[in-house]
């Protein structure tokens, strides 16, 4: 029997794997990912959509988040959402703060390979501050902020050559 159930895992096709939200607090083990950066390593493994979920315990200082070339028809698109207390968390209240490097981007979305492809990425529940743009958004990307606040930056966002920037 468990020679025909091998057998028959191998003609079986393959399933997509499914949106996945990831969590990033100070435990790997309960949460999935301990860094932003980490995050969007796993997110980007999966063709479907995922969400990243930061949690509140950790503290996000020194950030510059540049996401290039995220292709959805491989990737999926991108959430980046805030007030998770920590990694059990079912609902989020409030708001997580991101503060940047001060040099650059907070959040960065960019498409460079001049190919019509176009993703989004949503930015739900943050705050963000403490850099010369919070936001940006270049190439065939769509950045949206949802219940987000933006404040103590040189420049708040902007997006240029096809990029859009959203705020709802």
């Amino acid at each position: 029997v468990m020679a025909m159930v091998g057998a028959l895992g191998v003609l079986l096709p393959a399933q997509p794997a499914a949106a996945a939200d990831i969590y990033v607090g100070a435990s790997e083990a309960l949460c999935g990912a301990t860094s932003i950066h980490q995050a969007l390593d796993l997110a980007a493994a999966t063709p479907a959509d995922d969400e990243i979920r930061l949690t509140r315990t950790l503290v996000y200082t020194g950030v510059e988040i540049q996401i290039l070339d995220w292709d959805s028809d491989d990737t999926g698109d991108l959430a980046l959402s805030g007030g998770w207390d920590d990694c059990l968390d079912s609902f989020a209240e409030g708001r997580t703060k991101l503060t940047g490097a001060g040099s650059g981007y907070v959040v960065g979305a960019m498409g460079t390979s001049g190919a019509a492809q176009i993703f989004t990425v949503t930015l739900r529940d943050l705050e963000l501050t403490g850099a010369l743009t919070a936001v940006g958004s270049i190439g065939e990307t769509r950045l949206l902020l949802e219940g987000s606040r933006i404040h103590g930056n040189e420049r708040g966002g902007g997006a240029a050559g096809g990029g859009r920037l959203e705020i709802d």
